[in-house]
């Protein structure tokens, strides 16, 4: 297990060109995690990443191309923000959402991504922006 500091809030990863976790991430502190352009060796690896982070409330993810990892999955019991741009243009793939979330932002599923919310009781705000299609309204 990665163990770091415990007193960051804040983490920013840009432009990683290969990130591979193979084991699990712990700081207990973090209260924010921006991905942006960070591309993952496989789903193991962030799940060690971000499972590994207990009192995570605002995540950011900006993603570009490529993307090793198709479906990214973020279950994260205490995130309150998620915010999601991607203009990867995948053929395939999407993110799969199962967290109690107040707020959601979603901008650039434009191929053929999915979006899977399976958890958002306490949903207070939405904003969905520049999706290509959308199957199931009742999170509007």
């Amino acid at each position: 297990m990665f163990s770091f500091n415990n007193t960051l809030k804040t983490l920013k990863l840009k432009h990683s060109a290969l990130l591979d976790l193979p084991s699990p991430v712990c700081m207990k502190s973090l209260r924010t995690l921006h991905l942006d352009c960070v591309d993952f060796k496989d789903n193991q690896s962030i799940r060690n990443l971000i499972y590994g982070f207990p009192n995570l409330e605002n995540l950011v993810i900006d993603r570009g191309y490529p993307n090793v990892v198709l479906n990214f999955v973020i279950v994260v019991p205490f995130l309150k923000t998620l915010s999601i741009k991607d203009y990867s243009g995948l053929e395939d793939g999407g993110y799969v959402i199962n967290t109690p979330l107040k707020y959601l932002k979603i901008k650039g599923l434009e191929g053929f991504e999915i979006c899977l919310i399976e958890n958002a009781p306490e949903l207070v705000e939405a904003n969905i922006r520049n999706v290509f299609g959308i199957v199931n309204e009742k999170i509007m």
